[in-house]
């Protein structure tokens, strides 16, 4: 987003989204920090008889201990951040040839800000897999006074990309039903190993 502070701060269009995406950023920092290195319990004695309390208590408790799990491993949450970093990468590469393709014009530094917050925002459980959601920020980010590109190839833009992802979810589901029958029977010939 620093690269783009310019573009952000002139455009209104942009604004809004932006600030929802800081603000998952806080919400997520936060719950990570306390679901992988703790500390509620600890200053808050009767934070774990809450948490059995409510609905799914004992499966939300067994998923608190499997976070903290991974936040005892060593650069566990560094190593996510930098897989998530180049798929997000691989994500934006892949609107942007899709840009050049439809001759949009649209810089390849503002699609760097712009691909992720749209994306971020879409992922938030409003409609199935934010259908309509994705379209219409694609639409208001990228039809907007500063970028000016027009209406229908921005929703062109987003419903070619998503059509890619389905198109690599379906190759991956392929992948799975043949593949998965071997990798079970794996699974088991260990498990009959260690006993």
């Amino acid at each position: 987003m620093l690269p783009n502070l310019h573009l952000l701060v002139s455009s209104k269009a942009l604004l809004l989204p932006i600030t929802v995406v800081h603000a998952m950023l806080i919400g997520c920092t936060i719950i990570v920090l306390l679901a992988f290195y703790g500390g509620v319990s600890r200053g808050w004695s009767g934070a774990r008889d809450w948490l059995r309390q409510l609905p799914k208590g004992a499966w939300l408790e067994h998923t608190l201990e499997s976070c903290r799990r991974f936040g005892h491993e060593p650069f566990f949450v560094s190593r996510t951040l930098l897989v998530s970093m180049l798929l997000n990468a691989v994500t934006v590469t892949q609107f942007l040839v899709l840009s050049w393709g439809l001759g949009l014009g649209v810089s390849t530094l503002a699609m760097f800000v712009i691909v992720p917050t749209i994306i971020c925002i879409a992922s938030l459980p409003i409609t199935p897999s934010g259908l309509g959601v994705r379209e219409n920020l694609f639409v208001i980010m990228l039809a907007g006074s500063t970028i000016a590109v027009p209406a229908t190839s921005a929703l062109s833009l987003s419903l070619l990309a998503y059509a890619g992802s389905l198109f690599w979810s379906l190759v991956g589901g392929v992948v799975y039903v043949l593949l998965k029958d071997r990798h079970h029977l794996k699974e088991a010939e260990l498990e009959q190993q260690s006993e």
